[in-house]
């Protein structure tokens, strides 16, 4: 009949939860919405309409030691905790950088690394590697840790002390009974 409607348009808004409240899916098939159609005095209907929440990237770092001892001609493991503030899974590339004055001397850290889809609300920990040279002629080195988000924009520093602990023995020769002996 042509007096009868056979199709209509729809207009729905859907207010979704904030976008760090409500989680990107990786997967690229969105978040799925059904929505029940009941017309007057007709059979209910249903319809599913894909909701696609664009991905925030915010990252935050925490843990870290400001000051770390290192034994001359070791190597010394930092550990301190990647959080994932963003809505979806993210990954990340932790770059440790010496100051030149340490580099020069021998001291030496570890490659840049990644961390893979971590996931949203997930702390993660992640470690850096330094090694100080035997004998070094620098005692006190800056290692200067950037973390890199995925996304375009978002990236963290972190600055860690590394300090050369010796031990320094010394005698007190007035603390030495009888004062004779011999101290060496």
């Amino acid at each position: 009949d042509s007096q009868q409607i056979l199709n209509a348009s729809v207009n729905a808004r859907i207010i979704l939860p904030l976008q760090n409240e409500s989680y990107t899916l990786s997967n690229g098939v969105g978040h799925s919405v059904n929505l029940r159609l009941v017309p007057s005095g007709g059979s209910p209907h249903e319809r599913t309409v894909r909701v696609f929440v664009p991905q925030q990237f915010n990252i935050s770092l925490s843990d870290a030691p400001e000051k770390v001892g290192i034994a001359d001609g070791e190597k010394q493991t930092v550990t301190f905790t990647v959080n994932n503030n963003g809505n979806g899974d993210d990954a990340m590339t932790i770059t440790p950088e010496l100051t030149e004055n340490c580099v020069s001397a021998g001291w030496w850290a570890d490659n840049e690394s990644e961390l893979s889809a971590v996931g949203p609300g997930i702390p993660t920990p992640a470690w850096v590697g330094v090694e100080a040279p035997e004998n070094s002629t620098v005692s006190e080195c800056t290692l200067t840790v950037t973390v890199d988000s995925g996304g375009e924009t978002d990236s963290q520093t972190i600055e860690i002390e590394f300090v050369i602990s010796v031990a320094s023995l010394s005698f007190d020769p007035d603390g030495i009974e009888p004062r004779e002996a011999d101290a060496a």
